[in-house]
């Protein structure tokens, strides 16, 4: 995800937000990371205007110049680019928060249950993962198709995003890693934690042990002799 700004509203980076109206959409990462910029920036919520507003909204808002600033992901963020004037002023990257990932979630019976078909799913991930590397044309494909956008805005998404390192999938450094006491886990904490305070979720949720990375970690470990 990112912000997108209208190019005449005088955001050329997060720290002039100041009396600007943002939109965003609550209870996703965009809600999460508009309050956390605005806390780094020391940009107190009464000096801005939030609206909550689904992306494509965000899309007509920005077009009617109803907002200045919007905190979404793709492909609406090429919509607000192409379509209403807009320029991205920073990737979740650049402000260090990592909470835009896919995940593949199963629970805990059937795991114990199939790990020979969860372990033979992973393999098939990783083998899908190596033959993208080497042409990434059927994920261009299919991201235009399921998106209904062109290629030169898939191929800006994908330069920026790329593909998942999956090979750093078992380093507890890598910060999407799902092994333990990766950084991933420390930020579904704060995560969490936000959404509680928010009231977004109805109570606290323990993320501990959440993410289990150990059949993954044998499967790269396989691979890679």
């Amino acid at each position: 995800m990112g912000f997108v700004a209208r190019k005449d509203s005088g955001v050329g980076s997060l720290a002039d937000l100041s009396g600007k109206t943002i939109g965003f959409f609550r209870g996703s990462t965009s809600h999460y990371a508009v309050l956390t910029v605005l806390k780094r920036q020391g940009i107190p919520t009464t000096q801005v205007k939030l609206l909550q507003l689904e992306p494509a909204q965000q899309v007509a808002a920005m077009m009617n110049r109803q907002i200045d600033v919007a905190a979404t992901w793709e492909p609406w963020m090429q919509k607000m680019v192409h379509q209403a004037g807009g320029t991205i002023v920073a990737r979740e990257a650049d402000i260090g928060l990592y909470t835009g990932l896919g995940v593949w979630a199963v629970r805990n019976s059937w795991l114990k249950a199939n790990q020979e078909t969860a372990r033979r799913y992973l393999q098939a991930l990783v083998m899908a993962y190596d033959a993208l590397q080497k042409d990434p044309s059927p994920a261009l494909s299919a991201v235009m198709q399921e998106m209904g956008i062109p290629e030169d805005w898939a191929r800006a998404i994908f330069k920026e995003a790329g593909l998942p390192a999956i090979y750093q999938q078992a380093d507890p450094s890598y910060r999407y890693s799902a092994a333990k006491d990766s950084p991933l886990q420390a930020s579904l904490a704060d995560l969490a934690k936000f959404l509680f305070e928010e009231k977004v979720l109805p109570k606290h949720v323990d993320v501990n042990g959440l993410a289990d990375g150990t059949i993954l970690a044998e499967v790269l470990a396989a691979r890679k002799r």
